[in-house]
């Protein structure tokens, strides 16, 4: 996934990339040797739930949104800068034939 610029962002150039971030993650599921997780798990990632006081302790934070603050270099008023997210999602094509004896 890559994630742009918006264009009315004063850092916005018409004849340039405009990547923010990059992050790249599996649609379905992510396989950890502690979990079974990934961006549609409905778990709760939020990395600040345990720190007393932080002004984002009581959210809920979806993968996804986890992933931009802890797994690129993008803070939270960075991510008010972006405009598009482009996604490639590569098709796996898998098949199972039966065996005849």
């Amino acid at each position: 996934m890559t994630f742009w610029l918006r264009e009315d962002d004063p850092a916005f150039k018409e004849d340039d990339a405009n990547i923010l971030a990059t992050l790249k993650e599996d649609l379905k599921r992510l396989h950890h040797p502690e979990a079974d997780f990934g961006i549609d798990d409905g778990m709760h990632h939020n990395a600040f739930q345990g720190r007393d006081g932080h002004p984002l302790q009581g959210e809920f934070h979806y993968w996804l949104y986890h992933g931009l603050y802890d797994h690129t270099a993008l803070w939270f008023d960075a991510m008010l800068r972006i405009g598009r997210i482009w996604v490639n999602m590569p098709v796996i094509y898998q098949h199972t034939s039966a065996v005849v004896a």
